[in-house]
């Protein structure tokens, strides 16, 4: 008799969601709630915050640059029906909160590098 493995929705949905972007090149975007800032330095030594709304109303990406501990680049999404994870890019590489289900909130935060600094939520 073979045992069979369960998973939940919400780890089905995030592995699916980690399987399509991978097929993607790292420049693609692959939700419509992702939005890219490209700054001069000086726009990264005062702290400041903005938001992006998904296309269907149901997701927000808070983004930004803040010097409270470090001067740090933060990503925050939430969406409240699909599953879904915040991310970014910035001279270091990218980082990637971990994938969430609806309703709950993915973070990245991580130390300021270069000049430029690209913005995402995937769901």
């Amino acid at each position: 008799m073979k045992k069979r493995m369960h998973f939940s929705r919400a780890a089905k949905a995030a592995v699916s969601i980690v399987m399509a972007c991978s097929l993607m090149v790292p420049a693609t975007i692959c939700a419509s709630a992702a939005d890219s800032v490209s700054a001069s330095a000086s726009s990264f030594s005062d702290d400041w915050e903005r938001y992006k709304e998904a296309d269907d109303g149901l997701g927000v990406l808070t983004y930004g640059f803040n010097t409270f501990a470090i001067d740090e680049d933060y990503a925050w999404a939430s969406h409240d029906t699909k599953s879904h994870y915040a991310s970014l890019k910035n001279a270091k590489g990218w980082h990637t909160g971990s994938a969430k289900a609806g309703g709950k909130l993915s973070r990245v935060d991580v130390t300021h590098r270069g000049t430029s600094v690209s913005y995402y939520m995937y769901y």
